[in-house]
């Protein structure tokens, strides 16, 4: 898989996402709630200068800073190949698309457009499930994909652990 394709794919994700937050900020007022699927998908228009749950609202440059800082993060490891299988870097690209459609959207309007809510998730524990976008969307799926793969199936990287093991021991 090439870089350029890669590329391509985060680029893809920026553009559905920011196309998604266009039609609900033109079609929806602020707070407005549309039930998609009763009890499972809601869309509800909402500004977030924060992070899930609204934690850290008003830390909008803070946000700006730690995407860019990630931004250089990754770029860094895939030109060392600390990432460098095929699925790891599918990965992320999902991260980083879903990253610079928030991006965007904290450079330009201050906060990011959420319109996702899915009331099947909400609980006793959690309360009300946060309202999500589609780079959200990316950016966590991709992040879980990444762990999972990283722990259970990547076996090249765990043996040799297992072998760097062994040799310290000897």
């Amino acid at each position: 898989m090439s870089y350029l394709s890669l590329a391509i794919f985060s680029l893809a994700i920026v553009a559905v996402d920011q196309f998604s937050k266009f039609m609900v900020m033109s079609s929806m007022d602020e707070g407005q709630t549309i039930t998609a699927i009763r009890s499972v998908l809601e869309l509800t228009y909402v500004r977030n200068d924060g992070m899930a749950w609204s934690m850290l609202a008003g830390s909008r440059w803070l946000f700006i800073v730690l995407t860019l800082v990630f931004f250089g993060l990754i770029g860094v490891m895939i030109w060392k190949k600390v990432f460098s299988a095929k699925f790891e870097l599918i990965c992320l690209a999902a991260i980083v698309g879903g990253g610079i459609g928030n991006l965007i959207d904290r450079i330009v309007f201050g906060s990011v457009t959420d319109m996702l809510r899915v009331p099947l998730f909400d609980n006793r524990i959690i309360g009300t499930f946060p309202v999500f976008n589609i780079a959200d969307s990316f950016v966590t799926c991709g992040c879980a994909a990444l762990i999972i793969y990283l722990i259970f199936f990547d076996r090249k990287k765990q043996k040799q652990a297992i072998e760097d093991t062994h040799e310290a021991e000897n």
